[in-house]
């Protein structure tokens, strides 16, 4: 079982990621210029699925907490059993948030 301290640090770590991911946007946005940093380049999949729309949205928040966790903790952790389970159960309790959903499906939208 995961820790309830790790899944409380794991969601801390999406919102400020999802937070600073946002703000570069409107920052690139705001001066007329697309970021192409290693952040951007790590959501190309995921962007590619949500533009697909074969997806059902929650599969998608759930893809993307994966994704931005993996982000955070490297691409060793990325397919461990342990780091899934934590995104899943950091989408199910930003999911169960109502601003942890507007925040999710906001950064779904930019994706698109």
């Amino acid at each position: 079982m995961v820790s309830t301290a790790r899944i409380e640090q794991a969601v801390l770590l999406l919102r400020e990621k999802l937070d600073r991911l946002q703000s570069t946007k409107q920052g690139a946005v705001q001066s007329g210029m697309a970021t192409s940093g290693s952040a951007e380049g790590a959501l190309d999949p995921l962007r590619k699925m949500v533009k697909q729309g074969e997806l059902r949205r929650p599969d998608l928040r759930k893809a993307l907490v994966r994704n931005l966790l993996a982000g955070t903790f490297g691409p060793m952790l990325a397919t461990s059993l342990e780091l899934q389970s934590v995104a899943d159960e950091v989408t199910r309790i930003l999911e169960e948030n109502p601003e942890g959903l507007v925040l999710l499906d906001r950064a779904l939208d930019e994706l698109e």
